[in-house]
């Protein structure tokens, strides 16, 4: 008798918002933007996972916006992405008046409680669950779920960004979150890695 080894499921609940504005930071040529594809192969690589079921990408969006709307639809039949979009004023925790007189607020918007309510759900039938995210807002809500069913919960993102808060727990040793650093990975970005570094390497940001 052939015993089928069970199938490895895992999910993605990804922060657009707060990906697509520190990927950016700091990087000024096209040729340094994200390549959400390689992405997506990396993050599906560490997970484990054959895909995701599903990857949810939360985010601001402007109706208006011609190229965002390319985009989002380029993560939904490219990458099989399923799309949480919200309109910048009814995301961001200022009133709507005060995002029209332009304060530069949607870079700072964060999905916490939808990816939060997303992780809950999902965690009771899957394997592995990888949040990305640099809000220290979803900590507690993923320790929790890795300890309530053991599943394998990681955090992504660029150490550099992230919330330094972060660091007793992905440095703590007791490996209930893993954490995969998005500043080790060059093929992100179209380059080739030079050579393999360790993990840990670029947390030196969070201090």
């Amino acid at each position: 008798m052939v015993i089928m080894k069970a199938t490895f499921r895992a999910a993605a609940l990804i922060d657009g918002t707060a990906l697509y504005f520190r990927s950016r930071e700091g990087r000024s040529e096209q040729s340094e933007r994200l390549d959400y594809e390689a992405l997506n192969r990396k993050l599906i690589d560490v997970s484990g996972a054959v895909s995701f079921e599903p990857a949810i990408f939360f985010t601001t969006y402007d109706a208006q916006n011609e190229n965002q709307a390319k985009f989002l639809a380029f993560l939904q039949t490219r990458l099989r992405w399923q799309i949480e979009p919200r309109p910048v004023w009814e995301a961001d925790p200022l009133p709507k008046e005060a995002w029209e007189r332009g304060e530069r607020r949607s870079e700072y918007i964060r999905f916490d409680s939808s990816i939060a309510f997303a992780l809950g759900r999902l965690v009771e039938r899957r394997d592995g669950i990888i949040v990305v995210t640099d809000s220290f807002g979803l900590a507690q809500p993923m320790l929790a779920a890795a300890e309530y069913k053991g599943a394998e919960i990681g955090l992504g993102f660029f150490s550099r960004h992230l919330d330094p808060r972060w660091l007793p727990i992905v440095r703590g040793g007791d490996d209930k979150i893993s954490f995969y650093d998005f500043d080790e990975y060059d093929e992100l970005f179209g380059r080739k890695s030079a050579t393999t570094t360790k993990r840990g390497t670029t947390l030196a940001h969070l201090k």
